[in-house]
């Protein structure tokens, strides 16, 4: 069993290499998680994210993970994911010369950060939902819970 770890996890790092051309699919639909090396490589985390899980609820029987906390974990992972694929262009802090301007100026900069957050975030959503049902299919699935 020792052994087998460390080559599962080489076997997964090697296919995640493998799906790294994502990162040069970034023009045509930005939006949608239709794309196959992306729906591989979320499916490559679902499965190692189960693994993991599987591996500490043997390992450690008094830890539990709970579903908030698995759930918090995976949009963590989303949101990587979606900043790695879409990318995130912030606004630089504008100059100023008083404390009134300076207010003014720091609030247009926090809005005018959530505005560039807003679509990255969005679309980790979409990733969210995709990789938290394959993850908690593949919970099911090694609890022998059939739908």
């Amino acid at each position: 069993m020792k052994k087998s770890l460390p080559v599962f996890l080489f076997v997964i790092a090697l296919a995640a290499l493998l799906a790294t051309p994502v990162f040069a699919l970034q023009g045509a639909e930005p939006d949608s998680v239709s794309d196959p090396v992306q729906l591989f490589l979320i499916g490559t985390i679902a499965s190692v994210l189960v693994y993991a899980i599987k591996m500490i609820s043997q390992r450690m029987p008094d830890v539990v993970i709970s579903r908030d906390w698995l759930t918090v974990f995976v949009y963590v992972i989303s949101l990587a994911l979606a900043a790695m694929w879409r990318g995130v262009t912030l606004p630089y802090f504008p100059g100023y010369v008083d404390p009134v301007s300076f207010v003014s100026n720091l609030l247009r900069w926090v809005a005018d950060i959530l505005v560039a957050l807003g679509p990255s975030v969005g679309f980790a959503t979409l990733i969210y939902n995709v990789l938290l049902a394959r993850v908690l299919d593949g919970l099911a699935a090694r609890a022998g819970i059939k739908k």
